[in-house]
């Protein structure tokens, strides 16, 4: 969005008074210097009388606790910006995110007949018709909605998440209004390039719409369910999808306990170490087998039933993992394990985001000496938590910023840690990622994926090769038209210029005499037809035809 139509937006008559609300709270807790400098006047019009208002608060108050009354004051949504900021430790200090973790939703519950005419505005039917029984007092409730106990004509109990009247609409105003302030502030202030404000309030405009739509939670809910149907030890609640839509959310009610309170209380019928066994092999199995992850698996959202079964609740924010992104998490854990610095670096550079690496070879020090002080350690001894932590406070102070959904997986990891250690002291995580990393190895080297990955990458050099002589024409083209202008003259460069195409050949050579080795070596193990003696004629023929190359490849090098 660009700064013209950003400034519509903040000059339209239905926003201005949320405007004005922003900026009266902004100076109320003393950051009119920021209303100032970032120059909010040039784009909004707010009346003089906030202009000369002053700071509300006392004089010994630190920044931190006043930008925590800031979104607290500014409701639902700068609660739920805040909540997420909290979980940012790449971007923000540590007494900050501290601070923000303080935020919580403190609103009230709607009336029950409101919720029920809700529900039946959404699904069409009346309340009587679906329900014998619908409690109009709440269950809970928070800043998007409030939950109902229930019980169906059927007979089975449920639970109704019905989204908060109007919430939406004042979501939506709010997220023009951070986005344009955001665009405001990254344009006049200097600082904010590396917090990068715009692209914070994007990550979080797609989050919040995702969680607005109950349809989304509903899918991630049979998702996870078709994940875990063959593991009796993890319940996923039923979902009711007749009586769900984007407003409401209708699934099974688990009877169980949180494992907040479960955690505050010593119940003897529990085995507190076979729920802390069984939760982080689901979570991995989730992150490392599924690609798909509860993104917010805190104790509030963890029940703990009979048998030492464990349900997860809140399936709005799940983290996934695809294609690249997953390989690069298998690698980052692999090298962990494996001690394979390489490794361990290359995977952290492709899961975050180059702001200002000026000293490369700093970087890579001071992770391989991170990574030397846990290599003669007991593989028991490592605490998954604090490596991570110091891992994030590297990638920070070399101007990195983590990728979110890769943040979302080390939070989901430091937290599952964190719930390990408090049900039984001698719980590591990285004991139970062994297995996982074995499997993770045994699928790097599988024939059919080594095939997969070859086809793949001879399909993309075939699209590369058609289109080269449409893209080379279409360069020339615009050359003769004058679109492009090339000025090159070079003295003394016809010998570089040879011993550079003797190189490309050579490399050429090898590219196909690898293909020809990995490509021989699945046909014969795929035993394709014809054979000889069990064998494939065609993968011989290609083991045959690379030798000669190679062995002509190295009589080139080696008279060189």
């Amino acid at each position: 969005m660009n700064i013209y139509s950003l400034t519509k937006i903040g000059k339209r008559y239905r926003n201005i008074a949320r405007y004005r609300q922003i900026i009266y709270v902004l100076i109320k807790y003393g950051f009119e210097d920021l209303i100032h400098r970032s120059k909010i006047s040039k784009y909004i019009d707010y009346s003089r009388r906030l202009a000369n208002k002053e700071a509300n608060i006392e004089p010994d108050t630190s920044t931190e606790v006043r930008i925590r009354k800031v979104f607290e004051e500014l409701g639902t949504t700068f609660i739920k910006f805040g909540q997420i900021l909290s979980s940012r430790p790449d971007i923000f200090h540590e007494g900050l995110i501290q601070e923000l973790k303080k935020l919580q939703d403190r609103v009230p519950s709607f009336p029950g007949e409101e919720a029920i005419q809700l529900f039946e505005n959404e699904i069409n039917k009346k309340i009587e018709d679906v329900f014998d029984y619908f409690d109009p007092i709440p269950l809970a409730s928070a800043s998007i909605a409030q939950v109902h106990r229930a019980k169906l004509k059927n007979g089975h109990n449920v639970v109704v998440k019905i989204q908060r009247p109007g919430i939406k609409k004042l979501i939506d105003v709010d997220i023009e209004i951070m986005q344009h302030l955001a665009l405001i502030i990254e344009k006049n202030l200097p600082e904010a390039k590396y917090i990068r404000p715009m692209d914070l309030i994007e990550e979080f405009a797609i989050s919040i719409e995702k969680e607005l739509d109950f349809t989304i939670e509903a899918s991630n809910l049979e998702r996870f369910s078709a994940n875990f149907k063959n593991d009796e030890n993890i319940v996923v609640p039923q979902l009711y999808k007749k009586y769900c839509s984007e407003k409401i959310l209708t699934m099974e009610y688990i009877e169980g306990k949180k494992l907040n309170e479960f955690l505050s209380e010593n119940i003897s019928t529990f085995d507190r170490r076979e729920i802390a066994d069984r939760g982080s092999e689901a979570i991995l199995k989730q992150i490392f087998i599924d690609g798909f992850f509860h993104g917010d698996p805190h104790p509030g959202n963890i029940l703990i039933l009979n048998g030492n079964k464990i349900c997860f609740l809140d399936y709005g924010i799940m983290g996934k993992l695809y294609g690249k992104s997953k390989e690069d998490v298998s690698d980052l854990i692999i090298s962990i394990i494996k001690d394979d610095n390489k490794l361990l670096i290359k995977s952290l550079i492709n899961l975050s985001y180059s702001c200002d690496l000026s000293d490369k070879d700093k970087f890579e020090r001071e992770v391989c000496d991170l990574a030397d002080e846990i290599k003669y350690k007991n593989i028991k001894d490592i605490n998954l938590t604090k490596l991570f932590q110091r891992l994030i406070k590297i990638i920070v102070n070399h101007k990195y910023r983590i990728k979110s959904n890769f943040y979302l997986l080390m939070k989901t990891i430091i937290t599952m840690d964190g719930i390990g250690r408090e049900l039984y002291p001698e719980f590591n995580l990285v004991l139970k990622l062994e297995p996982f990393v074995k499997e993770l190895l045994k699928n790097k080297i599988k024939p059919s994926r080594i095939f997969d990955e070859s086809k793949s990458f001879t399909l993309d050099l075939i699209d590369l090769i058609k289109s080269f002589p449409e893209n080379l024409s279409e360069i020339i083209t615009k050359i003769k038209s004058g679109k492009i202008h090339i000025e090159m003259e070079h003295k003394g460069l016809d010998n570089l210029i040879e011993r550079f195409e003797a190189t490309y050949n050579r490399v050429i050579i090898a590219i196909i005499v690898a293909s020809l080795f990995v490509s021989s070596s699945l046909i014969i193990l795929s035993k394709i037809p014809p054979t000889w003696h069990d064998i494939s004629v065609i993968g011989i023929t290609g083991f045959f035809i690379a030798s000669i190359l190679g062995i002509i490849l190295i009589i080139k090098i080696i008279k060189k």
